[in-house]
């Protein structure tokens, strides 16, 4: 979805910031030095690898992480990032345990008017977006954020011809996950 991406990113620009997946977390190796947010990342995809660790290792982990690090800095904040089915599954209940005012905030599918809100600052037809979009079969690509951006921001390059979602997708990686510069092999 890209959200790790994101994620990365920000904490990458922001020193204040630091970005962990719960498979890399260490207990015995937390360093919140000057950190004020953390996010934690790949919550549900650790819970798809449980080869090494059952389900409840996994939450075991992921609340006493957060315990320490609220010894160490009890202002710190956290910003989980989870799937709404392995979060209320897996983690909701435990977390809750830590932090009875605990806030979730769910990141809803755009809206039809939400994406003619975005085309018309962006200057796109909103007509002509959404015949581009109906007869190229895309409408399931819309539920996500950063691909939806994707789209409207290269519609230019994209509207006068036939796409498929595995074109935008190649465009994606090719943009954000290919090697550039003296680090390329």
């Amino acid at each position: 979805s890209g959200k790790t991406f994101q994620l990365k990113n920000h904490s990458f620009n922001n020193k204040n910031i630091l970005f962990k997946e719960l498979v890399n977390i260490k207990l015995e190796e937390i360093n919140i030095d000057n950190i004020e947010i953390v996010f934690l990342d790949s919550i549900d995809e650790a819970l798809r690898d449980v080869s090494s660790q059952s389900m409840k290792q996994l939450q075991d982990k992921l609340t006493n992480y957060i315990y320490k690090c609220k010894e160490i800095n009890s202002n710190i904040k956290f910003v989980l990032t989870c799937r709404q089915l392995e979060w209320n599954e897996y983690f909701a209940n435990s977390i809750k345990k830590i932090d009875d005012k605990l806030k979730i905030y769910k990141i809803l599918d755009l809206e039809k008017d939400q994406i003619d809100s975005i085309l018309t600052y962006k200057g796109i037809d909103n007509s002509e977006f959404w015949d581009f979009i109906s007869s190229n079969y895309l409408e399931f690509l819309l539920k996500n954020i950063l691909i939806t951006f994707r789209i409207i921001d290269n519609y230019g390059i994209y509207k006068n011809k036939k796409i498929n979602y595995t074109e935008i997708y190649i465009d994606i990686i090719k943009e954000y996950l290919s090697v550039k510069g003296d680090d390329r092999d």
